[in-house]
């Protein structure tokens, strides 16, 4: 604790931040935050480990086993959100600022008079604008791409109102996009009617509009002006003037998965299930197909500077890639494995996905290869666990905007009378559960940073057993007809064949080969 803090002066601080509306619902957090705060008053900081905050802080008991139970890792990843919306709407104003670092359970205090002055230096600094999920709390903060430039830009503060009965984003596409300036952010809501629209929000005002004519609007890009604003609604891409007025139709599309409007003045989008890229002219006309890699998908296109190639994420038996595709010869090549919802940055980094954590890799577009080792630059980014895409967007000026999120779900059974228990106890990043035929036992995986990790429940017993620790390449589990095997889709590398791995290594070892595409047999014992 710095030498120029009381602990009263704390403490005080600590009654504010429980006492406030962003802590209002969520005693736990709250119970959570003041159990860290005194231990590390108490001169006990180096005692806050995992077990001991899982055991007495959030009641787990002496048989709280870390290692199965991710209780303390979820509910300090709820902190560390309640916190950040605390100080960026109540506690704006706050002199002391407590905060909970990224990969520690110590809180650290800290005095936010010379934070919130003006920093000097760098003219590469990028802001962050976070979409929390509470509300609509839209946040703005910054940070500086210069090594060893850490010093946070001011910060900036939206908050907006959803109709009664609103909901914030859609459900199976990215849900914001920022203009290329950065002055127009454009999001995604529904009504009390599940009805989702697109609204505008100038970022130097605080009040959201409704774009009327985008009813069930998804996946919205904006044209490289910032004039027109595409999306797909019921069945068909179409694009509505940024200030308002009707929609266009530009050709069917039966689905979305990604767009991007080039300098060329063509829009380059994944329009249905096949997972092809197709071309369509920005004033509307047939798709003409650019890429394909059927049996796998390709989604998230970026048009990259020049428009002579597009920047991809590409899906084939459950593994993902970062690929750059020339436009020229139809060329492709690897740069990145394991990511998605890829994005290439005027100042020279390339930015990915994995598990919720933004990475950021320096990138040579001209050569489409990366230098160095990827960092990690953003945490808990909402993202989807099945399809993939994330909810972020990046402006030309060096606007970040993205929903928080820590993805937490939880695995519950429905009765007949739509009532549900827990199935599972503890919420995590669950994705692709499958239950066994007899019904006692359950297989899923978990989205950690690395990437996917398989575990094995056994209902009757309660216990969980890890199969396969963070591997983006495995994935897709199922089980044999008479539920005595588990199987996962694992892909090595992109464009290898699939091969599957069993549960049971006593009766099967190793990798099964096979091409893309299989079933297991419901004969198969």
């Amino acid at each position: 604790m710095p030498a120029d803090f009381q602990p009263d002066s704390v403490r005080s601080q600590l009654e504010r931040v429980v006492n406030s509306k962003a802590f209002a619902s969520s005693a736990r957090s709250g119970k959570l935050l003041r159990f860290l705060v005194e231990r590390t008053l108490s001169g006990d900081a180096g005692g806050l480990k995992e077990y001991t905050i899982g055991a007495q802080a959030l009641e787990r008991g002496d048989s709280f086993d870390p290692r199965t139970d991710p209780i303390v890792r979820a509910e300090a990843s709820r902190l560390r959100t309640r916190l950040a919306l605390y100080y960026a709407t109540e506690g704006l104003a706050d002199e002391v600022a407590i905060s909970l670092p990224k990969g520690s359970y110590v809180p650290v205090f800290e005095s936010r008079t010379q934070s919130r002055a003006e920093p000097a230096g760098s003219d590469r600094r990028w802001k962050i604008t976070a979409l929390a999920c509470a509300a609509l709390a839209v946040i703005a903060v910054g940070w500086s791409w210069r090594a060893g430039d850490s010093r946070p830009a001011p910060l900036r503060r939206f908050e907006i109102e959803l109709r009664s009965g609103g909901s914030l984003g859609g459900t199976v596409s990215p849900d914001v996009a920022i203009s290329p300036d950065g002055s127009l952010l454009i999001f995604i809501a529904q009504d009390a009617n599940a009805v989702a629209r697109l609204y505008t929000l100038l970022l130097d005002e605080q009040n959201a509009s409704a774009l009327e004519g985008t009813e069930g609007a998804r996946d919205p890009f904006f044209s490289p002006d910032g004039q027109w604003i595409a999306f797909q609604a019921n069945g068909k891409l179409r694009k509505i003037p940024a200030a308002g007025g009707p929609a266009v139709v530009l050709c069917d599309a039966s689905d979305s998965h990604g767009g991007s409007w080039g300098a060329d003045g063509n829009i380059y989008a994944v329009l249905d299930t096949t997972g092809k890229v197709r071309r369509i002219p920005g004033n509307g006309g047939n798709p003409v197909t650019v890429a394909d890699l059927s049996p796998g998908l390709l989604a998230y296109p970026q048009v990259l500077p020049g428009s002579t190639a597009l920047l991809l994420t590409s899906v084939f038996g459950g593994g993902t890639a970062i690929e750059v595709l020339s436009l020229k010869d139809g060329s492709r090549k690897v740069v990145a494995r394991g990511g998605t919802t890829a994005r290439y940055l005027p100042n020279g980094y390339l930015v990915y996905l994995t598990g919720g954590t933004l990475f950021a890799v320096a990138f040579d577009p001209a050569r489409r290869e990366t230098r160095g080792a990827p960092v990690a630059i953003l945490h808990d980014v909402a993202y989807s666990l099945t399809h993939g895409f994330a909810h972020l967007a990046f402006s030309e000026n060096g606007t970040v905007v993205y929903r928080r999120s820590s993805n937490l779900v939880s695995i519950d059974w429905l009765d007949a009378t739509g009532n549900t228990t827990p199935l599972v106890p503890t919420p995590a990043r669950y994705v692709r559960p499958r239950l066994s035929s007899d019904g006692t036992r359950l297989v899923y995986g978990i989205a950690e940073a690395s990437g996917i990790s398989s575990w094995a429940f056994d209902i009757r017993t309660g216990t969980a057993t890890r199969v396969t620790s963070g591997d983006s390449s495995v994935s897709q589990p199922m089980w044999t007809g008479c539920g005595s095997f588990a199987f996962w889709a694992k892909t090595p590398s992109i464009n290898t064949i699939a091969g599957m791995r069993g549960l049971h290594a006593a009766r099967m070892r190793g990798d099964i080969h096979t091409p893309a595409g299989y079933r297991v047999s419901p004969k198969l014992r």
